[in-house]
């Protein structure tokens, strides 16, 4: 490295640019009865990882 920063490809980007660049990355199903499915599941995923290291916590203390 050169301890140049890198270039800055978005000059000049709006909100409404980033916005609609955003929309191309969804990757969630069109708005249907199951549309909330993988976001509940993500959810539940991280809430999973906090319960494990609260766990960890409870039975390693730090001295």
């Amino acid at each position: 490295m050169t301890g140049q920063a890198a270039p800055d490809n978005d000059a000049g980007l709006t909100l409404d640019g980033y916005q609609a660049r955003a929309v191309g990355t969804d990757v969630l199903p069109d708005a249907d009865e199951d549309a909330y499915v993988l976001p509940l599941l993500g959810l539940v995923g991280e809430i999973g990882g906090i319960a494990s290291e609260l766990k960890n916590a409870a039975a390693w203390p730090r001295r």
